[in-house]
């Protein structure tokens, strides 16, 4: 199952599951170190684990997205 760190707060880091949008609050020592908001982190069997490639798809992605949003609104202002 894959998680979006959303925020982190003290010694509390709160996941968003990316599929259900579920929240899970987990301790930091449970995590990888350096983690950070943003980051996509993979549970299997209670273990935290950094998912570096899906982060950069799912940025890829939303870069993507802005840049279509982007064109979109430069079109309609030229019209």
């Amino acid at each position: 199952m894959n998680y979006s760190v959303d925020q982190i707060n003290e010694s509390i880091a709160v996941l968003e599951n990316i599929t259900t949008g579920e929240k899970l609050n987990v301790n930091l020592n449970k995590l990888p170190p350096n983690v950070k908001e943003g980051n996509i982190i993979t549970v299997l069997n209670d273990t935290y684990t950094l998912n570096e490639d899906e982060e950069i798809v799912r940025r890829i992605r939303i870069t993507n997205k802005l840049n279509r949003l982007k064109q979109l609104n430069k079109n309609s202002d030229n019209n």
